[in-house]
């Protein structure tokens, strides 16, 4: 690549839009606009009509690009752009890889299967290796040439194998194989198309001053990418940079890393970019993942425009000049080299013929294997010596590319049906929450042999849940797009049971538009005809759990050593409380109720409830009977009880703060029952604790007889739950029967079973 790496930001704005001579600096060429224009909003458009196609759009682009290049229509002339084309090329490609990098996750690679692990090393070395073999017998290009050609068939297809599955559902271990292997030997062929493009650029000859150049680009390139990586991800780190500019200040990173690379030493920029991006992924950011989100947008856009110009400017004649010979290799490494990767690297799996047959089938190429060998035959077209073979490079590229989508992305239903590898129906969870109840569904769903993956921002609770065993997305349920994460592969279900009713009436608004065929469960306080809102969106999910109250649920996490949930397997005649049953199977059908027609055995988890009678967060350690006598002992033993839940609690403050509000006017409620109740800073949830007193006081406002103390503690900024707790408190005090048991109870334990089974 001969570009002068000086002016590189400048000539995106300039030679994009005049024609070679810079004769008239005020005169702008309006073919060269047009194409510059034309191949950015025709690119998007595609991108757009692939989408909605269900087809991969690297197949429009490249039909897109042909059509309107010079070949045909003669619309777009990328020759127009003069010197800028190359520019434009390597800065486009130079992102594509920054972002590519920022995408590489190291865990990855030790946390994927012995089948992908396998695949991922003889796909690569087999690859490799037979291809270049293949390339020199058949033309008899030198090594070092052959070696580049055979790297850039390594390079796979991320994106276009994400598209076949969109609507194609085949068997989960065979999605998570192709998946991972485009995932991980995209980036690795990524690399070996590098390092053998600045072999063959700079002599391709292992003398000492062409293996010293090319250990300079090598070493320095990777130096520099590293070094300005870490400075970015330091950067972001320590918060120096404006969130708002987190995004332009990447992107103008990348650039300005690719011509610094460029200035130091031509052909290392592409290296430095891509070093970069990974060195700014692996530092595990929260930032990064905005910034991820924010490139997947802006690449999509580049790659539209990158392809329209790259098709357009392929010639016909380089496809005449390739041949039988290139055919002939093309079908080598689509039906020689792949069953070879394949049958080699499963053959100690548990994998069948058929799935290994269907894993041969289907190994796109597409983005970056067009993109570099687009960028690297305009470089050596320019040296004499490797001229004649650029056009094939860039042709057997093309070919390659051009069949795999075409016959496999059209071709991979019939053939999975016909090896009947296809999975007949969606029938995993996602589960939106990973709290305690969540943790436990999860789990009950894994033991009915179904899959299951949990989605929760929540850092903490998703390590809890990976602890336990499960899959966990650790990302905003809101705007997440199942696409991006395997883990949701094969999920036909979900049950959104977060904290916020609200909130999960968005996520099932948001699943409902992203795929219709989803069924969709939510956890509710109020039953959709309680609900008042213009928003139709906000009632979509079937609401369950109605029996389950905010309160349990927080307190579930709070109380991890009590249980609250029962597994029993029983029939649904026998079931006392059906409005209890969280999750059951029932045959072959998993569902988050009972249903009405059901009949017969099954196996369910049911919620059994923190207190009979009462729906307030109370623990057994926090009811007392008690010989106090007086109300400053009462309120000193009440209190002691939270110390070991609750150790940062200002006790001495609270008791100060109760005996006051105690001489102010009489917490005395009725029934002999006293109701102290306050707000505290401290707590994140209401708590009530019970005292009986063994011998009743008196109380100092009306001398009536006190022999039961009800003390309720709550956060400042939930007005909304102390005031539920007063009152679920005040209807157990009105209920006789509850009032019976209290009376009757002599002790702590007697005191404890009122509430707790």
């Amino acid at each position: 690549m001969r570009v002068n790496p000086q002016p590189i930001l400048l000539s995106v704005f300039t030679t994009c839009a005049t024609a070679g001579s810079m004769s008239d600096a005020m005169h702008i060429d309006p073919q060269a606009l047009f194409t510059f224009a034309g191949a950015l909003a025709i690119g998007v458009l595609l991108i757009q009509v692939a989408h909605r196609l269900y087809i991969s759009p690297i197949i429009l682009l490249l039909v897109g690009g042909i059509l309107l290049g010079p070949e045909v229509l003669d619309v777009i002339r990328p020759t127009s752009l003069g010197n800028g084309f190359p520019v434009i090329l390597a800065l486009v490609v130079g992102i594509v890889l920054f972002e590519g990098g920022l995408s590489l996750d190291p865990k990855s690679y030790r946390s994927v299967s012995g089948e992908v692990k396998g695949i991922i090393i003889a796909g690569v070395l087999l690859t490799w290796g037979l291809t270049a073999l293949c390339a020199w017998g058949i033309f008899r290009f030198p090594l070092t040439f052959c070696l580049l050609l055979a790297s850039l068939a390594v390079i796979t297809g991320p994106p276009i194998i994400g598209t076949i599955f969109k609507r194609l559902h085949v068997k989960r271990k065979l999605h998570v194989i192709l998946h991972w292997e485009g995932v991980l030997v995209d980036p690795i062929g990524v690399f070996i198309a590098l390092l053998c493009y600045k072999l063959v650029a700079y002599g391709g000859e292992a003398t000492p001053s062409a293996l010293w150049e090319f250990g300079q680009r090598i070493v320095g390139g990777a130096l520099i990418g590293g070094l300005l990586g870490w400075g970015l991800a330091t950067a972001i780190r320590r918060q120096w940079l404006f969130e708002d500019n987190l995004n332009i200040a990447a992107l103008a990173t990348a650039v300005g890393i690719l011509a610094l690379a460029e200035a130091w030493k031509h052909e290392s920029g592409l290296l430095s970019v891509t070093v970069a991006g990974f060195v700014i992924g692996s530092q595990n950011l929260p930032e990064v993942k905005k910034l991820r989100a924010y490139k997947a947008e802006l690449i999509e856009m580049l790659i539209g425009f990158l392809f329209i110009l790259v098709a357009a400017n392929l010639k016909f004649g380089r496809f005449v000049a390739l041949g039988w010979r290139g055919g002939l290799l093309v079908l080598f490494v689509l039906f020689v080299v792949r069953p070879l990767v394949v049958f080699g690297s499963t053959r100690r799996s548990d994998l069948g013929t058929n799935d290994k047959l269907f894993l041969t089938w289907v190994c796109p190429r597409g983005l970056m294997a067009i993109s570099m060998s687009s960028l690297f035959a305009i470089s050596l077209s320019r040296n004499p010596a490797w001229a004649p073979m650029a056009g094939v490079l860039e042709a057997f590229t093309f070919g390659l590319v051009g069949v795999t989508v075409l016959l496999q992305g059209s071709t991979t239903r019939g053939v999975a049906r016909l090896l009947k590898v296809l999975r007949p129906a969606q029938t995993g969870w996602m589960i939106v929450g990973a709290h305690r109840l969540a943790r436990e569904i999860g789990l009950f769903i894994q033991q009915q042999g179904f899959y299951v993956v949990l989605v929760d921002q929540n850092v903490r609770n998703a390590a809890l849940a990976r602890r336990s065993g499960l899959p966990v997305v650790t990302a905003d349920p809101v705007t997440l797009d199942r696409e991006d994460y395997i883990e949701c592969y094969g999920v036909g279900n979900l049950l959104a049971i977060s904290e916020y009713d609200d909130h999960n009436a968005l996520v099932c608004q948001h699943f409902r538009t992203e795929d219709p065929d989803l069924e969709l469960y939510r956890w509710s306080e109020k039953a959709p005809e309680e609900r008042k809102t213009t928003t139709p969106g906000l009632l979509i999910g079937r609401v369950v759990w109605r029996v389950l109250r905010l309160q349990n649920l927080r307190a579930m996490d709070l109380m991890e050593n009590q249980k609250h949930l029962d597994v029993r397997r029983t029939t649904v005649k026998q079931m006392r409380h059906r409005d209890r049953v969280l999750m059951g199977r029932f045959g072959e059908r998993l569902l988050p109720y009972v249903p009405q027609d059901m009949d017969g055995e099954c196996e369910v988890i049911t919620y059994q409830p923190f207190a009979v009678g009462i729906d307030i967060m109370i623990k057994p350690e926090w009811i007392r009977f008690t010989e106090a006598k007086n109300v400053d002992d009462i309120y000193d033993e009440l209190l002691d009880c939270l110390k070991s839940d609750f150790p940062d609690l200002d006790t001495e403050g609270i008791h100060t703060n109760l005996i006051q509000r105690e001489h102010e006017y009489s917490s005395l409620v009725g029934y002999d029952v006293a109701l102290p109740h306050f707000y505290t800073k401290a707590l994140s949830e209401s708590v009530v604790l019970l005292a009986k007193l063994a011998e009743p006081i008196s109380d100092i406002h009306s001398n009536q007889e006190v022999r039961y103390v009800f003390l309720l503690l709550s956060p400042e900024d939930q007005p909304k739950t102390h005031l539920q707790s007063l009152a679920e408190i005040s209807r157990f005090i009105m209920d006789k029967e509850n009032r019976q048991q209290l009376k009757d109870a002599r002790d702590t334990e007697a005191l404890v079973s009122i509430f707790f089974e």
